[in-house]
């Protein structure tokens, strides 16, 4: 029997751990799908996904991320942790997006270990990938790292 290993087909509802990607996965009739939370019959699914990047600061009054936040998503919130100390002139810094550059978050320490937790207080779409934007306050930043973790959602279409 292979050596012990018994191939099988996956059937709908099936869980499983994405190490690559670190999150859980289900299958959903047809095809294994990242955060796969609630399923129809049909395809149409609604999954939940934490992207989580390490971003270091790059020098001056803002620094913004890859776009992480990826299109057709909505985000549930955004959680920080600083890993090394932000350095510069900033007395503190916000986290958000480019015109709205405290959505997730105001006057957030510098300190490593300092955290943040910004829970976006109605659901809010984005319709193409964006990226997070972190702003220093009274100042500007020389350095620092901090991670970053985007709570999304995401819906999928039924199948034809």
């Amino acid at each position: 029997m292979n050596a012990g290993w018994a191939i099988v087909t996956p059937q709908a509802g099936w869980q499983g751990w994405l190490a690559d990607e670190g999150t859980m996965a289900a299958v959903d009739g047809t095809t294994w799908v990242a955060g796969l939370g609630a399923v129809s019959a049909n395809g149409a699914g609604t999954s939940v996904r934490v992207i989580e990047l390490d971003h270091t600061l790059t020098a001056g009054g803002t620094s913004d991320t890859a776009p992480v936040i990826p299109a057709q998503s909505s985000v549930i919130g955004v959680t920080a942790r600083v890993l090394t100390t932000i350095s510069g002139s900033a007395a503190a810094w916000r986290l958000g997006v480019a015109g709205s550059d405290d959505r997730y978050g105001t006057g957030l320490g510098l300190a490593a270990g300092s955290w943040a937790r910004g829970l976006t207080g109605t659901p809010l779409a984005y319709y193409s990938d964006t990226p997070l934007r972190l702003s220093g306050e009274g100042g500007d930043f020389s350095d620092g790292t901090v991670r970053l973790a985007v709570h999304v959602m995401k819906l999928a279409l039924p199948r034809i």
